[in-house]
C-alpha cells in the first residue's frame, strides 16, 4: 500500500499517498482511520465474493477451483471424518 499515516502538528492524523505524493485525508482521528481502512477491506472482500459467486454460477466449481473442487457429498463426508463431533455449522454459527 502506498499510504503513510502521519501525525499532524495538532495531534490529528493525515494519510499521505506516496504514489500521488499528496495527502488524501487530513484531520482524522484514530477511530476514523480504523473505520475508513476497515470499510475499504470490506468493500474489496464483497467484490471478491461477488466475483466468485458469479464465476461459480456461470462456470461451475470445477472451472473456479480446478480438480480440487468438492461437491456437497464429498465436503460433507470430509467434514464427518475430520469433525465427527461437530454438527454442520449454519451461517449464523460462522459469523461468531
Amino acid at each position: 500500500m502506498s499510504h503513510q499515516i502521519i501525525k499532524q502538528p495538532d495531534g490529528q492524523l493525515a494519510v499521505f499517498d506516496t504514489v500521488l505524493e499528496a495527502f488524501i485525508a487530513t484531520d482524522a482521528t484514530p477511530h476514523e482511520l480504523e473505520d475508513w481502512y476497515a470499510d475499504q477491506v470490506a468493500d474489496e472482500a464483497r467484490k471478491r465474493t461477488q466475483w466468485l459467486l458469479s464465476r461459480l454460477d456461470e462456470l461451475g466449481a470445477q472451472e473456479v477451483y480446478g480438480r480440487r473442487a468438492y461437491d456437497w457429498s464429498t465436503a460433507a463426508r470430509l467434514h464427518q471424518q475430520h469433525a465427527p463431533e461437530s454438527p454442520l455449522p449454519t451461517f449464523g454459527d460462522a459469523q461468531r
